[in-house]
């Protein structure tokens, strides 16, 4: 694989076609909010208070529940837009590397009219590893507190704490252990979801099909792929750093004011509150397309990658 023309390739394609770095920016909106209780939880809260009215607290924590639910539809919504524009950005890479001209629309369409077998690769792919890894934490939590529980009785009967401490620390390092199993197994997920992805936008494979193709890309070619993925990390960092450098002083500047006025006890005026919330809302968007970028270029890479390795299957 020649690694250096996938960098600069990846980098000429994103760099050329800005409207790439809006699908970036739309792919990179992965976090959903959660919290279904807490309307109800702030309401019980304010009962027990005794400060307000239980009239009140119910509205509030019915505002709030409301608030909750509205955003979770939200965060539903934006997790389907970022995977619809995760395979735009697969399927308009590889339209732009083979010369065709491609627009935002047609791009974004493309990744809506896959989205639901790009959603059920997710599904398949990682409820299983999820539920695996729910399992084994809840059965070594249990056993390491039954275990705990047992050595530090006999530690009481045998007046002998080191024991117990030394049977604690083999239950951490038992536990770090299995830390170290799961963060490889994830990473060997997160690279075959990234090329089933791939199969599904490019091949129109289907779910299951797709996830068998991205294993078989993935065994087929250990080597190259770990190579390739050392490289996007390092570039990633040193972009990370470099991001840094440039966010840190604006952020001084805009935190400043504020945390210098706390720390002389006095209180907020307008301008520096202003000052806050417009900086803060600068310095997002400035972080938002400096991220949007990266994200657009690591997807790039992988595709040409993809496209790379699978070029002689038919």
């Amino acid at each position: 694989m020649d690694y250096g023309k996938i960098i600069g390739d990846s980098w000429r394609i994103v760099w050329n076609h800005k409207f790439l770095w809006v699908l970036g920016f739309l792919a990179a909106l992965t976090s959903v909010s959660n919290g279904g209780n807490s309307g109800r939880n702030f309401s019980q809260q304010l009962l027990e208070s005794g400060d307000i009215s239980p009239e009140v607290a119910t509205a509030v924590g019915g505002a709030i529940l409301l608030l909750v639910c509205i955003g979770l539809l939200v965060g539903i919504i934006l997790a389907l837009v970022s995977l619809a524009a995760q395979g735009g950005l697969i399927r308009a890479v590889a339209d732009l590397d083979d010369g065709h001209k491609v627009t935002l629309g047609e791009a974004f369409g493309a990744g809506t009219q896959a989205i639901w077998r790009l959603l059920g690769i997710g599904l398949l792919l990682w409820l299983p590893f999820i539920l695996i890894v729910v399992l084994i934490v809840v059965a070594a939590a249990i056993a390491g507190v039954v275990a705990a529980v047992g050595m530090a009785a006999a530690a009481e009967l045998t007046s002998n704490p080191e024991r117990s401490l030394a049977a604690l620390g083999f239950l951490a390092i038992c536990f770090v252990a299995l830390c170290c199993i799961l963060i490889p197994v994830g990473i060997v997920f997160s690279v075959i979801y990234e090329f089933a992805l791939r199969g599904t936008m490019l091949r129109q494979l289907g779910v299951v099909d797709s996830i068998l193709h991205g294993w078989e890309v993935v065994s087929t070619h250990v080597g190259e792929i770990i190579i390739l993925i050392l490289i996007l990390f390092i570039l990633g960092l040193l972009y990370g750093v470099m991001v840094g450098v440039i966010l840190l002083p604006l952020g001084l500047l805009v935190f400043a004011p504020m945390g210098a006025t706390i720390i002389s006890g006095n209180v907020p005026n307008l301008p520096a509150l202003m000052l806050l919330i417009g900086g803060g809302v600068c310095l997002g968007l400035i972080g938002a397309v400096l991220n949007s970028l990266i994200v657009a270029w690591r997807s790039a890479a992988i595709t040409l990658a993809y496209r790379e390795l699978t070029a002689n299957e038919v």
